[in-house]
């Protein structure tokens, strides 16, 4: 005998069943469905949450590789939606990640925008030897960045408890 957990697919129904490994799903399935409160037509498909497969009712328990304490679950086969396991916390995190930028992603943006808006003009410079214009573009744009960072280092230095 293998202890089999028997469920509905809304989860308001749940048996715990022996059941022989030789005997046929097909041959249990409507008596499971009765215990479940299910109606008895249409015959009801059984899904094994553990492959998250839809196992045929020709198979034998044993032959559909049912373990002791697997869930099975009864879904009706009108149901147009495939049949899918309730996200967990790992497979929610698992779906935002997809949606979220890696954080390799924002290395290479960083760079890329750090050689648009940096490198890009002073190798110009460098190559073409293009004059004052650029030399004095990059030294403006330091220099005011050197200056602010000068002057709010001086402030935390001086009143440290101003943040």
């Amino acid at each position: 005998m293998v202890k089999v957990i028997f469920t509905r697919k809304d989860g308001t129904a749940e048996k715990v069943i022996d059941v022989l490994p030789n005997s046929k799903l097909g041959e249990d399935r409507e008596a499971v469905q009765m215990l479940l409160g299910l109606p008895v037509n249409p015959p009801y498909k059984f899904f094994l949450e553990r492959t998250q497969k839809e196992l045929k009712d020709n198979l034998t328990f044993e032959k559909a590789g049912i373990q002791e304490n697997d869930k099975l679950i009864l879904f009706s086969p009108t149901d147009k939606k495939i049949l899918q396991p309730e996200p967990t916390s790992a497979t929610s995190r698992a779906s935002n990640q997809i949606n979220q930028p890696r954080f390799s992603q924002a290395i290479l943006y960083t760079i890329v925008m750090f050689a648009i808006s940096f490198l890009a003009p002073t190798i110009y410079y460098k190559v073409f030897n293009s004059g004052n214009y650029w030399n004095s573009l990059i030294n403006d744009i330091w220099k005011d960045h050197n200056l602010q960072l000068k002057k709010d280092w001086e402030n935390i230095w001086n009143n440290p408890f101003s943040l």
